[in-house]
Parts: C-alpha cells; structure tokens; sequence
C-alpha cells in the first residue's frame, strides 16, 4: 500500500487508524486506551459475541471500581484487491448487552450469561461519561481525531448520481429483501 496512513501490515496500520480514534474519542471527554494484550484466556474470546472480550489494540476504558478496562470500542480491518477497510463500533447509549438478542445461542439462559458478561466486560459512552452524546457530536469528535492523528482535511459532500443510484439498488436488490433479514 502506498497511503502512509495504512502502509505496513494489518497491526501497524490497525494501529496508525485507532491513533485517530483515541484522539476523537478523548474530544468527547474519554480517557482510553488501546493496549497490546488483555491477557484473556483464548476460551473467554470464543463465542458469538465479538463484544465480550477485547482483542489486541482495541480501545478501552478504565473501570471507576478499579477494575479491568472495559471495552469501548470494536475495531477490525480487512485488506482486499488493493483496499483497505478499517470499521467498528462506538456503542453511544443504551444497555450494552442487547447485542446478544440480535445472535443465535443455544438456550435463553445462555443468551442471559452472554448478556451478563457483556454488561461487565464492555461499556457505552454514556455509560463512561455520564451523558449522552449525539450521534452527530460523535461523528464531529472522531472526525476531529482523525483529521489531527492523521493529518487529514474532511470536506463533506453528497454522494454521486452514481453512487445515490448504487445506493438504492443495494436497498431494493439485497437488504429490503427478506433472504437478507431473515437469514440465521
């Protein structure tokens, strides 16, 4: 890859990227981090909640109790025909643990002990600061980040005739169609 911002393998370019996340998370008043290794047995990592357990590098925050850090944020990256995608997610508010209603599990009192670890081991921003922020300061505060770690300059604009058209015909051909929203 030529793009400085991604040069390098999976892990240092995951890195040079959350550099911008941990500056936009702390314009929203949050001290995180992102460290090298939780030290979580592999065992607790398995499962179908990617929220559970942080993985190398992912951004965290300290527990108020003193506690392990909890999760934040969850990020991965993939590499494909020349691109890279960097893409996560940034829980704003809410009960944390709903994730595990959305995911297959064998019983219901497996889904509640996955809700439950959940609820210990990851976290919100709300749930962090104590407030709940828009997705829009959100946005502004990780554009920010992003734009000072990586010396970017973001200039906001509508999508193409091209791409709106690209848009719709996702909407229509794949995800309003119910092999989308009903697949198990």
């Amino acid at each position: 890859m030529d793009e400085p911002r991604v040069r390098g393998g999976v892990v240092e370019s995951y890195q040079q990227l959350s550099a911008g996340l941990l500056r936009g998370l702390g314009h929203l008043g949050l001290a995180v981090r992102a460290d090298k290794e939780y030290g979580a047995p592999a065992a607790q990592a398995k499962g179908p909640v990617c929220f559970e357990v942080p993985s190398n590098y992912e951004i965290t925050v300290g527990d108020s109790q003193g506690g392990p850090p909890k999760k934040l944020l969850g990020s991965a990256q993939v590499r494909k025909l020349g691109v890279v995608l960097q893409h996560g997610t940034l829980p704003l508010t809410g009960d944390i643990g709903r994730i595990c209603d959305a995911l297959v599990f064998a019983s219901e009192d497996e889904r509640r002990q996955a809700r439950e670890r959940v609820a210990r081991r990851a976290t919100t921003v709300e749930g962090v600061i104590g407030r709940e922020v828009s997705w829009q300061a959100a946005a502004q505060a990780l554009a920010q980040g992003f734009s000072e770690a990586l010396n970017l300059n973001f200039q906001p604009a509508a999508l193409s005739p091209r791409e709106a058209e690209l848009a719709e015909q996702l909407i229509v051909e794949k995800y309003a169609t119910a092999a989308w929203n009903a697949r198990v």
